[in-house]
């Protein structure tokens, strides 16, 4: 199976009439037919507050609300595509919601359906195809969607003595092209791979580097990036010594966890063995890929990415071939 890399369709110079089937040379890559993109029809109202409908839209998505993934904040306004959002976001004009419809052929409404296609497929993925995501927190809007209760995608060494759990995870990092070709929208699917450490007692810890998990908070506190876990109190409590300012601080075991560093992987001995899996040595990246692909989506040649009975977004895989005054 071969794989388009993003940074090659100017080179390939694809087009539409390109997109022809050859089952040889099945990619990575999905270009949607419905709905037209150019008339993609939504939600949108007027906000009261745009700062406060940020922070309330964050709240919803963490709390489960289905309604607020789909959403998005745009210059006082707020583009969504479930009606029952409205009931949760007291910032919203109520006299203001209407039905407009959005074109893929600006930059202003390319970002917009491009994150509401995100919170489309956020919905779907897990819903209607049983995955779960990684989320990031330092790259905006990357998320890599993988299969929790499957070994071809998770990989966990236990460890007794230090009562923690080393776990690998890949999956298939998501990205959506939303201005690429007028009415249609392209998605990616790329292999990648990441290291977690789960610590279930942190007396097995002391004097390991540790991190905050709410950046929010950690700002707040005004801590430093240099962290060690000092003591565990007889409550279950963590000590947290912060090395640059000189002070301790107490948090809950659920406010911090252990970095999956290379040296902290490699001091434990497992280092070796869980890069052996993200990094695809057992079987191949371009084998993998088609392999998740299949496992995820099944082995038929169109995906739908739907949100409950208002949105469904039906895209083929792009099937090329390269012709051969190209090599």
């Amino acid at each position: 199976m071969g794989k388009i890399k993003e940074s090659l369709l100017p080179w390939l110079g694809i087009s539409k009439e390109e997109l022809v089937t050859y089952k040889e040379y099945a990619s990575n890559a999905y270009l949607s037919y419905l709905p037209d993109f150019e008339n993609f029809e939504c939600l949108m109202a007027d906000l009261t507050n745009e700062y406060e409908a940020n922070r309330m839209l964050k709240r919803l998505r963490s709390s489960g609300k289905e309604e607020a993934l789909p959403a998005v904040i745009d210059s006082r306004k707020i583009y969504f595509v479930d009606e029952l959002l409205t009931e949760h976001l007291n910032c919203i004009h109520k006299n203001s919601v209407s039905t407009i419809k959005l074109s893929n052929t600006t930059q202003r409404e390319i970002r917009i359906v491009g994150r509401l296609v995100y919170g489309i497929m956020d919905y779907s993925l897990q819903k209607d195809y049983k995955t779960s995501y990684i989320l990031s927190q330092k790259e905006y809007m990357k998320r890599v969607v993988f299969k929790d209760d499957s070994d071809l995608f998770v990989k966990v060494v236990q460890d007794q003595d230090r009562k923690a759990q080393y776990v690998a995870r890949r999956g298939l990092r998501v990205k959506v092209h939303a201005g690429i070709f007028p009415g249609k929208i392209l998605v990616f699917f790329t292999p990648e791979g990441s290291h977690e450490i789960k610590v279930f007692d942190y007396s097995g810890w002391i004097n390991k580097p540790v991190k905050v998990k709410s950046i929010k908070y950690k700002q707040e506190l005004g801590l430093s990036d240099n962290l060690l876990v000092k003591s565990i109190r007889e409550d279950g409590k963590v000590v947290v010594y912060d090395q640059t300012n000189n002070k301790e601080y107490l948090f809950d075991s659920n406010q911090i966890y252990i970095p999956a560093s290379s040296r902290i992987l490699a001091e434990v001995g497992v280092f070796d063995e869980l890069l052996r899996f993200t990094s695809f040595q057992d079987m191949g990246e371009d084998i993998f890929l088609e392999k998740a692909l299949n496992d995820i989506f099944g082995k038929g040649e169109e995906i739908s990415l739907k949100y409950k009975n208002r949105v469904n977004i039906k895209l083929n895989k792009i099937m090329f071939k390269i012709s051969e005054d190209r090599g």
